[in-house]
């Protein structure tokens, strides 16, 4: 069950207000969510993995302000293995949730599979800083999720052609994630 406080959320593709509250209720345990941000600076290319039929270029899905959206699965699977090659106990991937809509401009990439054999990708480029925001479990800091994204940007990626490839790593510029909430007796 999810109670939603001081507004309703928007369940489509745009930002949770920031002065909402999730609370959820699992086993009698009460979860409070906070607000975090982080900017990234990419290192390489972060790929898109949509093909577009029209043009034969694999696109990033897309909002219908034309910002990027990219894919719950590519966090998921990004914190996951994060939290498992770093073996950090008592994290989960569920416990960071990344905004998905992303504001940033992209460029074609011809990426080269063999000799003569090139696929055309829209790309986020190296260079480019992206500022976003996530909402955490009330129990990870700001030294465990820079833990975390540190990790992925180096080692992982944050591209469906990521850690095989090397698409998609970048370095964490900042960080801000809210006080917690003090917990009464």
């Amino acid at each position: 069950m999810v109670v939603k406080l001081k507004k309703v959320l928007n369940f489509g593709l745009t930002a949770t207000p920031s002065d909402v509250r999730v609370v959820s209720f699992a086993d009698n345990e009460v979860r409070i969510m906070k607000d975090a941000t982080f900017t990234i600076e990419f290192v390489s290319h972060c790929l898109a993995n949509g093909r577009d039929p029209k043009t034969k270029c694999d696109v990033f899905s897309k909002d219908s302000r034309g910002r990027l959206i990219w894919q719950t699965a590519w966090w998921h699977a990004a914190f996951q293995r994060a939290i498992s090659e770093g073996r950090i106990h008592g994290v989960k991937p569920t416990q960071i949730n990344v905004c998905l809509v992303v504001d940033a401009a992209v460029e074609i990439y011809h990426r080269r599979i063999e000799e003569n054999w090139y696929r055309d990708h829209e790309a986020v480029c190296p260079g480019t800083k992206v500022k976003l925001s996530a909402v955490v479990d009330d129990g990870i800091t700001e030294t465990v999720l820079l833990a975390l994204l540190e990790r992925v940007g180096k080692f992982i990626g944050i591209s469906p052609w990521g850690h095989h490839l090397g698409y998609g790593r970048f370095e964490v510029i900042d960080i801000n994630v809210a006080s917690g909430v003090k917990k009464q007796d």
